[in-house]
């Protein structure tokens, strides 16, 4: 059992930074200086004027953090999350908001709200559903988006699976196999005749994979060992070394390497 000092906030309060059993927040608390603690559990305001260190923290209202955050367990946010450093994570789950100024490290990422990150993110898995944008690049094992994507730099991966049914601006992207499928038929035709069309699918500089499957993607270059394009794609070059098979019209130059 911890003999730290647990803080509570049910009103509006100032409390100095240190460290903490468990801080819960459910009014409008602001903490002045660097807070360490077991959890941080949010549901009202709470600003943070320094660096935030937790085994968790779940944040349902609203949430600034002046500094980085170091999270060693489970980092949530169904709610308003903001942090001017950099952010280092076992786990996040964003169903709401979620945006830093820095890097993000993280073991599990998984998003259904919206992520904004302005430097690096380097994670084992990133999962998005919702809203995703990073100022720079992106290195994971898995990278699975059906959402509306942006990446400014790299995307380096293992595997990379992406619906064409949301909109993802990468710069470039390395992986060992990468996949972009169309969307869910009912959903994507609906889209398409809605007059929706050039507002979805891939948009990136150089995919370079061993296999690579296309749909609905633009792209400089393409090289990869096996590669197949399919419909909706319009890619300038594709270089290939084992097998490629390409939908009529898709590709403006072909070349085995």
């Amino acid at each position: 059992m911890s003999d730290k000092m647990d803080m509570r906030i049910s009103g509006s309060s100032t409390m100095p930074g240190g460290e903490y059993g468990k801080v819960s927040i459910s009014g409008a608390g602001k903490i002045q200086g660097n807070v360490k603690c077991e959890s941080l559990h949010c549901s009202g305001s709470a600003k943070v004027q320094g660096d935030a260190v937790a085994e968790e923290m779940h944040c349902s209202g609203s949430v600034r953090i002046e500094g980085s955050v170091v999270c060693t367990g489970e980092l949530a946010s169904s709610g308003s999350m903001a942090c001017q450093g950099d952010v280092k994570t076992e786990r996040m789950r964003c169903s709401g908001s979620f945006q830093g100024e820095g890097k993000l490290e993280g073991g599990e990422l998984s998003l259904s709200g919206a992520l904004r990150v302005g430097g690096d993110v380097h994670c084992r898995s990133l999962r998005s559903s919702g809203v995703c944008r990073v100022g720079g690049g992106v290195e994971a094992e898995t990278v699975e988006l059906s959402g509306a994507t942006e990446i400014g730099g790299l995307l380096n991966a293992e595997s990379v699976t992406i619906s064409a049914g949301g909109k993802s601006e990468i710069g470039d992207i390395g992986c060992a196999s990468i996949r972009v499928r169309q969307d869910q038929p009912g959903r994507f035709w609906d889209r398409v005749f809605s007059g929706h069309r050039k507002s979805m699918g891939l948009v990136t500089g150089t995919i370079e994979g061993d296999t690579v499957e296309l749909e609905f993607t633009q792209a400089d270059v393409v090289r990869g060992k096996q590669v197949v394009i399919g419909e909706g794609c319009i890619i300038r070059r594709v270089e290939y070394t084992e097998s490629c098979q390409a939908e009529e019209g898709t590709v403006e130059e072909l070349v085995q390497v």
